[in-house]
């Protein structure tokens, strides 16, 4: 059997960066959203806030927090693992 990428494939294959948000990446521009698609992948790639200070408890809770939700989102909202 042979196997060959598709177009998208190809494409996502090239970038540096991982396929979901690659693919997000490539539908926003497709969809004239690029501005949002490049914030929101700029926010998915971090992986802590540099907004939150980390040196007490409830911080470290609340940090917890968002990073939960962010793999969340990775996960259900651009079509699982």
């Amino acid at each position: 059997w042979l196997y060959r990428l598709t177009p998208l494939g190809y494409h996502l294959s090239r970038l540096p960066m991982d396929a979901k948000v690659g693919k997000m990446l490539i539908v926003g521009c497709v969809l004239g959203c690029l501005d949002n698609a490049l914030t929101i992948a700029a926010a998915l790639s971090c992986t802590k806030s540099c907004f939150l200070p980390t040196s007490s408890a409830p911080n470290r809770q609340l940090e917890q927090t968002y990073t939960e939700a962010r793999d969340s989102l990775i996960e259900n909202g651009f079509g699982g693992k």
